[in-house]
């Protein structure tokens, strides 16, 4: 009979474990309470207290009414966006005719990770998200004005898009049924000034794992170092290239705002092709700025001589 018990009193205990605050949000004021909270600890919330809005009242918020007929009309929604057991929390808040989206991940460690899914500045955001499933698998969908430019000198026009976003490579990418895996002879990122404070750099990597790392920070002189990427960074990197179809990607982004810093990326295939990109402001699309983190990271995160 004893072990019978702690069959049944196992599966509890582990439920329990993964249980967390999210769980206990049951109305619009504990949700702002607790993302006022989160936003504060990661220094996200540093205008005055962001708050929800009715439903109603999103279209007279000089929002495009393409975009918000696209809108479920949910301004927060809980789901296990990256399947391990625990409830994360995404949502919308509203600041000074600006929607923010948020997505807040229980990190494992008793404490939540927060991302904030943006194609604009912070405080020019006209964006709303939703959240549905395919082949059972929680996916964003990431609703925005794309403003394109005209044939007419300085003339942009707004234009209704939506992402469909996944939590895959530690971060939100667009998602991708038919992923084509790249072989690699090298990758190369640099990296322009900016105005303010912005690292400059160029990196080279191999496929064997082999890099050159050069930073231009130093106003002196240029310093230049080598080291081997560990492998499963650089797996986790190709993967990347592979997921977000880096080939069929435009050769050139740009945001609409001035004194951004910009990435040139120039992979080069195993087979001698190659594909360039120019991304003035880093945000040509989501699984690119997921790349340019993971190169970022790599400055400090490995060893360098």
């Amino acid at each position: 009979m004893r072990r019978i018990i702690l069959l049944f009193i196992l599966p509890i205990n582990i439920c329990l474990a993964k249980a967390n605050a999210i769980d206990r949000l049951r109305t619009n004021r504990d949700v702002e309470a607790f993302a006022s909270r989160v936003l504060k600890e990661h220094h996200l919330n540093e205008f005055p207290p962001l708050r929800f809005i009715p439903t109603d009242s999103v279209k007279s918020q000089n929002l495009s009414d393409s975009v918000v007929s696209r809108w479920k009309g949910r301004c927060w929604q809980k789901a296990d966006l990256n399947g391990d057991g625990r409830t994360d929390l995404l949502f919308i808040l509203y600041h000074q005719h600006t929607f923010n989206s948020f997505i807040v991940m229980d990190d494992g460690r008793q404490g939540f990770e927060v991302h904030h899914l943006s194609k604009s500045l912070f405080w020019r955001t006209r964006e709303l998200i939703d959240l549905t499933t395919i082949s059972e698998q929680p996916v964003i969908l990431f609703h925005y004005q794309k403003q394109q430019i005209t044939r007419r000198p300085h003339q942009v026009i707004d234009k209704p898009q939506t992402d469909t976003l996944v939590y895959k490579f530690d971060n939100f990418v667009e998602y991708n049924p038919a992923p084509v895996p790249v072989q690699l002879l090298n990758i190369n990122c640099s990296t322009s000034p900016c105005f303010g404070s912005c690292p400059v750099f160029e990196l080279t990597i191999k496929s064997n794992g082999k890099a050159t790392y050069i930073n231009y920070n130093n106003t002196t002189n240029e310093q230049i170092f080598t080291g081997n990427i560990v492998a499963n960074k650089l797996k986790q990197i190709t993967d990347l290239l592979g997921y977000i179809n880096i080939r069929q990607l435009k050769d050139n982004y740009a945001v609409n705002w001035t004194d951004d810093q910009t990435v040139n990326l120039t992979i080069t295939f195993a087979d001698g092709s190659s594909k360039t990109i120019k991304d003035y402001g880093m945000r040509g699309t989501f699984g690119l700025s997921r790349l340019y983190e993971l190169l970022f990271d790599l400055r400090t995160s490995q060893t360098w001589e």
